[in-house]
């Protein structure tokens, strides 16, 4: 466990089993503090440090694959960890049991690894998300090895900077929900005179007849700036007036990039803003870039500040503080990392740390799913790990595993049919598994049955489904994207509602103007993603205000159905094709096939719409439906 502020003694928890501890038992999972320090392994600290009597069991799960029927890609796999030093790379194409082949690896070779080492090894299993990671620890079928450490590399990140601040401050770190760049940006820009009390930066707001108070003011806005002693109150009132609307135009670009330095490691601003289309216009006759790039600066070492000092820590800062403090993670004997291709830099960074200087990488993704280039990682990241790891005293080799056990045939069929991923083969036995044109039914619906999955590359469709499914009496359920949904129908409500009085028509009339213009503009500024995102809102508040008679009802049903979806398994479940990463179901049915690939995506963008596709298709393991029905949607595009 991680030490207790600063002493001379930690907190060990047992592991497996009871033992005798001195003069008192203890039991399995029950802390005990034990003088000293944190035992070091000689290449780095391992914070989990156990009784010897407490030391897992390493034969704990290896009957589990008795009866596993290994496949040639996957004896491969084996081979290679076995017979060979090098770090290994896995190309694991959708449903090819990625998780899988990575525990019975495990689990197979664990007394090798275990006999070569002389003592059990330490592994880290390192999982992409929280719900994979506690879905692994439950396992008692196919299970890992006794002593794999199953986390996620925030988790990882966080217990290190913990780890850091008790030793070093002895705070303990607060993590907050996300909300810290957004603070910041805010307390250093602030926007209005009220966020200058609100968001905690200058303190309280002066008083409208005080010049010095306002003079004040003007050097917290612009620090560093000779603050103008010849300008009247009224005139150093409104100069401070329209830094705070100029502010207001950084605030999105400002918390995007601040984002993006983060989780990329990269200073390259230029780069950051064409690659991931932030905008970089001029704001109030102002050079954008140089008042952009500063401010990323300014607010990046703020929060940097506020983490050493306060210890306030937030998801990114869980990756980001760790490769800025050059703070060494627990080593392991072996990292294997699965979904390899959705790793960004800062990610990379902190593995490349936790192999320390002998330990062995195995990589499993496909990089065919990458599809988060928008949060930083990047379509090719395979092929950069590829790059890294052929530099290492190790070396790299690079396998398949090429057989799909979740799709039917004529699945696999019409993936490989779309020319995109090509090297995806039928499982044996597979069923032939059906897929279908629905074009031709109105309700279509009808049939469907719970657990059943409605896919969408955007939310409009989703939502007009959603109504579908709760007039026809189906139970179903808004995957993850409702609470934004609802936020920004809330945003574009208020941008388009004057007063009380305004009615449905009016706020549809004006909403349709504002989003036209909105669209328009990010086209010509080729920053396709979010001019989707603005013509989905407009499409989603059309649907919203079907039989409502005032804007208040409009809001109201908006809370009631996107926050409050319904929740369980008995459910058909609607989720845009990024949200359903990693799920399955036995029929799929998809909107609006043709939206996937989006037309007017371009350069890398282009590429992972096709593998946006690619994962929408290999959810189904029964059946894969396309719904083309004609839909009500004003279509800009």
């Amino acid at each position: 466990m991680i030490p207790q502020r600063k002493t001379n003694s930690y907190e060990s928890k047992c592991r497996g089993k009871t033992c005798e501890h001195e003069d008192r038992t203890v039991r399995a999972g029950e802390g005990v503090t034990v003088p000293g320090r944190p035992k070091d392994f000689g290449d780095g600290v391992w914070w989990d440090v156990y009784h010897i009597e407490c030391a897992p069991d390493p034969d704990r799960g290896l009957s589990d694959w008795d009866d596993f029927a290994a496949s040639d890609y996957q004896l491969a796999l084996k081979t290679a960890w076995l017979d060979t030093p090098t770090n290994l790379i896995v190309d694991a194409v959708a449903g090819s049991g990625k998780t899988t082949s990575i525990a019975w690896l495990l689990a197979t070779t664990w007394s090798d690894m275990a006999a070569y080492l002389g003592r059990p090894p330490r592994v880290l299993f390192s999982c992409f998300n929280r719900h994979v990671r506690e879905t692994m620890q439950a396992r008692t079928v196919r299970s890992l090895p006794a002593g794999t450490q199953i986390q996620t590399l925030n988790s990882v990140g966080h217990r290190v900077l913990v780890r850091f601040l008790q030793d070093k401050t002895g705070l303990a770190p607060q993590e907050l929900d996300g909300r810290k760049a957004w603070r910041f940006c805010r307390t250093l820009y602030p926007c209005k005179p009220t966020d200058l009390e609100n968001e905690g930066g200058f303190g309280t707001v002066p008083a409208p007849n005080d010049l010095e108070g306002w003079r004040r003011v003007f050097a917290f806005l612009m620090p560093g700036e000779p603050v103008p002693q010849d300008f009247t109150l009224d005139a150093l009132v409104d100069e401070c007036l329209r830094i705070m609307e100029r502010n207001k135009a950084l605030l999105v670009p400002l918390r995007k990039l601040v984002d993006l330095r983060r989780v990329t490691l990269s200073a390259d601003h230029q780069h950051l803003c064409t690659h991931f289309e932030v905008s970089l216009e001029p704001i109030e006759g102002l050079a954008a870039p140089e008042v952009l790039f500063a401010a990323v600066e300014r607010v990046l070492w703020s929060m940097n500040r506020a983490a050493y000092e306060l210890g306030v820590i937030d998801y990114n800062d869980q990756l980001w503080l760790p490769h800025c403090w050059d703070l060494q993670p627990p080593v392991y004997d072996a990292v294997f990392v699965d979904e390899a291709q959705d790793v960004n830099e800062a990610q990379l960074s902190l593995l490349s740390k936790c192999g320390g200087q002998r330990g062995r990488f195995v990589f499993v993704g496909d990089p065919h799913q990458a599809m988060y280039g928008f949060r930083g990682a990047g379509v090719g990241i395979m092929d950069r790990i590829q790059e890294l790891l052929a530099g290492t005293p190790r070396g790299v080799v690079r396998l398949p595993l090429s057989v799909c056990y979740r799709c039917p045939v004529e699945v696999v069929r019409a993936v490989q049919a779309k020319g995109h991923v090509t090297d995806i083969e039928v499982a044996p036995n597979a069923p032939a598994g059906v897929v279908q044109d629905l074009s031709t039914l109105d309700d279509w619906w009808e049939g469907i049955e719970p657990g059943s999955m409605v896919l969408c590359r955007t939310n409009a469709p989703l939502l007009e489904a959603y109504f579908q499914l709760l007039r026809a009496g189906i139970r179903t359920s808004l995957r993850g994207f409702g609470e934004k949904v609802h936020d920004d129908i809330e945003g574009l409500i208020n941008s388009c509602e004057t007063d009380k009085k305004t009615s449905i028509a009016e706020l549809l009339q004006r909403a349709e103007g504002h989003t036209y213009a909105l669209v328009k503009k990010h086209l010509d500024a080729e920053r396709d993603e979010t001019a989707t995102m603005a013509n989905d809102t407009f499409d989603l508040l059309k649907i919203l205000a079907e039989e409502q008679v005032t804007v208040s009802g409009v809001r109201k049903r908006a809370k009631d159905l996107l926050k409050h979806s319904a929740q369980g398994d008995d459910c058909v479940v609607l989720s845009t094709v990024h949200k359903a990463k990693g799920l399955e179901a036995p029929d799929v049915y998809v909107l609006r096939p043709d939206l996937m690939p989006f037309p007017f995506a371009v350069g890398w963008q282009a590429h992972q719409e096709l593998n946006i596709e690619y994962v929408c298709m290999t959810r189904a393991m029964r059946s894969l439906n396309w719904v083309r029905k004609p839909v009500r949607f004003v279509d800009w595009f």
